[in-house]
């Protein structure tokens, strides 16, 4: 009986223990362009389950077994985040509950396995809602939402999920629970004084690193408005407040520091109301005058996608007409507009989105309308940029161009799949034009079917070809393309990933953002809580190129 197998009898576990082709065929993959089979797949039923199994694991390593843990939610992960040739825990079979939903403080407790939608749906019966969810709310879970760092469409108002980390449990490699919550510098002072305990030696070895690299972190600390890449070590002290988080570590770091079983969340107020105005701007030269006018007014999302999206969207208007929903030849009316657009020519480089919400309908469309009267002025007489104050029923035209038309053309095209490796870039504001320039002129020396959308409110752009994987020449791109767009990001001082993280995609990569002193910090910050490298092997360190790409799934 091998080590793995025996996992079970050997542990008397509660939860499920799978060895059989479809479980580990489940697992395999994720929403990336890897697949790595795991040699076995536990359903942990409680945190009992899961000391037993860090413990176990951490005896065999030390005798020099090759294994390992990696943790799974929905699998909605576009970095290969859970990816692992070893243990792959599936924490939506039963750490997915609800555990609290604190209305005077707005916070919601939640296991991992917990899926976003019916999260939401118990928040909303309060009018609140956990606002730094990704694209995929639908499908994903909360799993990866704290692990990933995940942002979305409301990040521009609410911020990402660092700015709504309350505190976390996890499981560390000693097998023990911990939690890690805000602590005031006499709390933090206190914990690094306890004599030889792990808790102890975290804080000491971490207050260590701030205290003696702070000119590294800060030098390396990303500027642009959002970033998941490294580990957030320039958020664990918080000036303003003069305390400490170790929870902020924890977020974004894909359980390669220990296994989070719940997370305290921030909530916040849904808005009612919602109104849209759509800027189709021919000139991208003029979206950082745009953005600028716009931002004052405190959009709640601020959106774009660009004319690939728009020839897409419209070749396939039936689709997008019945994602929208109703009658098909009445909504072929709204589509006019864009039909005029390609008939003469007229398609903009850019559609800009912004949405405007509010628990007062009056009040929001008082606002709007003055200010949209006010912006009208301003840009009438330019050529390159119309503006239009959109009903309801377009906002949802709007949106669901922005959000389908990569999946219908997918969906299109046989033999072709979406290849998300260089999808998530950040850079700033002032730097948009040169830098969109730049980077469409990189993307088409490939010859590549791609679409570009994104959050222009925060300069985070997203990008995914659809590709031949089976080719060797499609291999040869991802590589030489990741290289070249992120020496570009890195001109422009931005950051590689804003929402996806790093997983099995960016981790070599990470040289490129930060300089060889952070990425030994970040070492460093492996060493502490993970000695032994049972957590998710690859992932923000100790991964190479080579490594990445032996992985990528070639399946036609």
């Amino acid at each position: 009986m091998s080590i793995l197998t025996g996992i079970k009898d050997e542990l008397n576990l509660s939860g499920e223990v799978y060895d059989d082709i479809s479980s580990l065929e489940a697992g395999s993959t994720d929403a990336s362009i890897f697949k790595i089979d795991p040699r076995l797949v536990i359903a942990p039923r409680n945190a009992d389950d899961l000391q037993k199994i860090i413990r176990y694991v951490s005896e065999q390593k030390r005798i020099g077994e090759s294994i390992s843990i990696s943790a799974r939610a929905a699998g909605t992960c576009m970095s290969g985040g859970s990816l692992t040739s070893s243990i792959l825990l599936r924490f939506t079979d039963h750490f997915n509950k609800i555990l609290n939903i604190d209305i005077n403080k707005k916070e919601v407790s939640v296991e991992m396995g917990a899926y976003y939608r019916d999260v939401e749906l118990e928040t909303l019966k309060n009018n609140l809602i956990y606002p730094s969810y990704p694209a995929s709310k639908d499908l994903c879970a909360m799993g990866g939402i704290v692990n990933n760092n995940s942002a979305g469409e409301k990040t521009l108002r609410y911020g990402k999920t660092e700015d709504y980390i309350r505190e976390v449990e996890v499981v560390l490699s000693d097998g023990n629970i911990y939690t890690f919550k805000e602590e005031s510098r006499e709390e933090w002072s206190r914990v690094c004084a306890m004599d030889s305990t792990y808790y102890g030696d975290i804080h000491r070895s971490i207050d260590k690193i701030l205290r003696e690299s702070s000119d590294i972190i800060e030098r390396n600390r990303p500027t642009v408005t959002k970033n998941s890449s490294g580990y957030y070590l320039w958020k664990v002290y918080n000036k303003q407040t003069d305390s400490y988080n170790l929870a902020r570590l924890i977020c974004g770091a894909q359980g390669t520091l220990g296994l989070v079983t719940s997370a305290k969340l921030g909530l916040v107020e849904n808005q009612k109301y919602s109104r849209m105005l759509v800027m189709m701007v021919k000139d991208i030269k003029k979206v950082p005058e745009i953005v600028k006018d716009v931002m004052p007014l405190a959009p709640e999302s601020f959106e774009l996608y660009d004319d690939h999206t728009f020839n897409i969207a419209m070749k396939f208007w039936r689709d997008i007409a019945r994602k929208i929903g109703g009658n098909i030849f009445s909504l072929a009316f709204q589509f006019i507009p864009e039909f005029l657009m390609m008939i003469t020519g007229g398609v903009p480089k850019v559609i800009l989105l912004a949405e405007f919400t509010s628990n007062n309908e009056e009040e929001l469309d008082k606002m709007i309308n003055e200010e949209f009267e006010k912006l009208n002025n301003n840009y009438k007489h330019d050529n390159d940029v119309s503006m239009h104050l959109v009903g309801k029923g377009e906002a949802r035209k709007y949106w669901t161009f922005r959000r389908e038309s990569f999946n219908l053309l997918r969906s299109k095209l046989s033999g072709m799949r979406t290849a998300p490796f260089i999808e998530d870039v950040v850079i700033h504001q002032a730097d948009f034009p040169e830098f969109f320039r730049e980077f469409e002129s990189v993307l088409d020396e490939y010859k590549l079917i791609y679409t570009i959308a994104g959050h222009i409110g925060d300069g985070n752009l997203h990008v995914i070809p659809l590709m031949k994987l089976s080719e060797d020449l499609s291999i040869e791109t991802i590589e030489e393309l990741s290289r070249r767009v992120y020496s570009l990001v890195m001109k422009y001082k931005g950051s590689i990933s804003g929402e996806h993280n790093d997983g099995l995609i960016r981790t070599p990569f990470l040289n490129y953002m930060f300089d060889e002193e952070m990425l030994k910090l970040f070492n460093k910050v492996k060493n502490i809580f993970d000695p032994l490298y049972i957590f998710n092997p690859h992932k923000k360190v100790d991964c190479t190129i080579d490594y990445s790409i032996s992985k990528i799934d070639r399946r036609v």
